[in-house]
């Protein structure tokens, strides 16, 4: 009696199975470290770039609020800056004692951010007015006095438009963000690269 000669009966082997080789890793680690090494900077600034945007969103917001606490109270209401340790804080000086009170609505800016128009010199690259629509042509920057909404919701005594820029302390090449306030209470956000000249974004 013959054996039965059955294929299947064989032992399977891929002629294609086989792992990665040790050329074949350390050029894919290459590549990746290439890539990333091409990636990491522009994400880098994006994210600066992102961060700077949030903050003057965030003072757009608290000088809105400003104004409709001053026509919801039917009076006057201030947003004051002051330093405190390496911050600034925006306060809207809510009992008017004149001074931050833990009660006071407030902001505080990032410890590397800045009030750069605040300066007495202004940082390398920060566009100035002149770029601007010519309805903020006299702006000024934030006074010592504050801003102060009336009970009708636009600036007290008509004073204004004013120009508050934002941008990081110890380098220009992420740009700047600016936050503009009317005389009849239209605030607007605005970006600029350094150098470079205002663009509306609201």
């Amino acid at each position: 009696m013959r054996p039965v000669n059955s294929k299947s009966n064989r032992p399977f082997h891929s002629r294609t199975a086989r792992g990665f080789s040790l050329v074949e890793l350390v050029v894919a680690l290459a590549i990746a470290m290439v890539l990333a090494a091409i990636a990491i900077p522009s994400v880098v600034t994006t994210y600066n770039q992102y961060r700077l945007g949030v903050q003057a969103t965030l003072i757009a917001g608290e000088i809105d609020q400003l104004r409709m606490t001053a026509v919801r109270r039917n009076s006057t209401v201030t947003l004051f800056s002051t330093p405190s340790g390496s911050n600034t804080i925006l306060y809207i000086d809510a009992n008017k004692s004149g001074i931050l009170d833990s009660t006071d609505p407030q902001f505080i800016l990032p410890a590397d951010m800045q009030i750069s128009n605040s300066l007495s010199t202004a940082p390398t690259g920060m566009p100035d007015v002149s770029s601007l629509p010519s309805t903020y042509s006299t702006a000024v920057k934030l006074p010592s006095t504050g801003i102060t909404f009336g009970a009708n919701g636009t600036i007290n005594a008509g004073a204004g438009p004013y120009f508050i820029v934002i941008g990081y302390t110890n380098t220009s090449k992420y740009g700047y963000r600016a936050v503009t306030v009317t005389p009849m209470g239209q605030i607007k956000v605005w970006t600029a690269s350094s150098g470079g000249s205002w663009s509306s974004t609201s």
